[in-house]
């Protein structure tokens, strides 16, 4: 069975797919990198601006995704990058949250 994710996450013990899920908040003071160790369920506070959020390889992410919450209570966005060209994949505008996705070549956005 192809393995999707990082190796150091245990696999589910009924089907043997590698799944890290959990909920992790983030006060951000600058541009945020995520990796592929991190929760799925992200809560980020870009803390009074916008922020870029780098994602993790796009060659090493093929399947992977990520739920990310702009947790801002003002009008400051996240702007997601892709790792290997710094490319602008989309925007989670302030209280909204999206999923981000990998094809293997770039990540996106799903509104």
């Amino acid at each position: 069975m192809a393995t999707l994710l990082y190796k150091g996450v245990p696999s589910n013990p009924e089907n043997g797919l590698r799944v890290r899920l959990g909920y992790s908040v983030h006060t951000l003071s600058g541009s945020f990198t995520v990796t592929n160790q991190d929760a799925q369920f992200l809560a980020l506070d870009p803390d009074g601006a916008g922020r870029n959020v780098v994602m993790p390889s796009e060659a090493a992410s093929q399947g992977s995704f990520f739920y990310i919450k702009n947790e801002a209570g003002a009008t400051h966005a996240l702007t997601i990058r892709n790792s290997a060209d710094d490319s602008s994949v989309g925007t989670i505008d302030a209280t909204k949250g999206h999923f981000v996705v990998c094809n293997g070549t770039a990540w996106a956005v799903i509104q």
